[in-house]
């Protein structure tokens, strides 16, 4: 079975942010980077959304400690 491929807008929908707190996440390393390109257009595994998801700091924890 082919794992399904995620867009920015599609990554951040399910991750339940807005699409520029997305990009920030990504920019920032907050967030995975794309698992490939599709010309210009970055995409994720749902796979590495999800396994973020699972793993991400909880909302308003401090990421400057570490």
């Amino acid at each position: 079975m082919e794992q399904e491929k995620l867009t920015a807008e599609q990554a951040a929908a399910k991750a339940g942010v807005k699409l520029k707190t997305w990009h920030a996440y990504v920019s920032r390393g907050q967030a995975p980077q794309p698992d490939g390109r599709m010309g210009r257009t970055p995409w994720w595994w749902a796979s590495t959304v999800d396994e973020w998801i699972e793993n991400r700091a909880g909302q308003g924890a401090r990421t400057d400690l570490s």
